[in-house]
């Protein structure tokens, strides 16, 4: 009787073809769960936080309430923090990371919930609560392109022409908008 689903099918730990996980590395520390006779793969606490991270920061663009609960579950089960950083700064997403984790930290705060953090993990300062929280688009478009120089500069060109493309125009023609239509939908009920 678990209160959360485990299973969310990705066929590689990156959107719009951008990579931000390694598929290899999270399968290798996969954890078993049974369900129905069917034993699933399913991410080890540390992958699945860095998993919610970067589908929160990179594709939808904002933080829900459930994703606060489901944060209450997963982060008392990580025993790697400097482990998880290190994952998030190889693919060159550290800083998203990190504001992901601040913000979040305060939203669930905010809602009566208590997340099981490292003390180095910062509060974001003048974070305006609402949920679902949308993530400011100054601050994701600059941490995206941070992400591209930092692989450029460390000699990662092969996906360049794809963040290009998906940093400029998916993300703040797209799925930016798709996010603030959704919260502007919540808002009117």
């Amino acid at each position: 009787n678990e209160p959360f689903p485990k299973v969310h099918l990705h066929r590689a730990l990156s959107w719009n073809g951008v990579d931000y996980l390694d598929l290899s590395a999270a399968a290798a520390h996969a954890q078993k769960w049974r369900h129905g006779g069917v034993e699933i793969p399913i991410p080890a606490a540390e992958d699945e936080l860095l998993i919610m991270a970067a589908h929160a920061f990179f594709e939808n663009k904002f933080i829900t309430l459930h994703e606060l609960f489901y944060l209450t579950f997963i982060t008392p089960q990580i025993t790697d923090w400097p482990g998880v950083t290190a994952k998030a700064a190889h693919y060159f997403w550290e800083p998203a990371f990190s504001q992901f984790i601040a913000a979040a930290a305060v939203l669930a705060e905010s809602v009566g919930l208590s997340l099981s953090l490292p003390s180095s993990v910062r509060a974001v300062p003048n974070l305006q609560v609402r949920l679902p929280y949308l993530l400011p688009l100054p601050q994701t478009f600059a941490y995206s392109w941070q992400k591209m120089w930092q692989g450029v500069k460390a000699g990662h060109w092969r996906g360049l022409p794809r963040q290009l493309f998906t940093y400029s125009l998916v993300d703040g023609a797209w799925m930016y908008r798709k996010a603030w239509r959704k919260q502007r939908g919540v808002q009117a009920c």
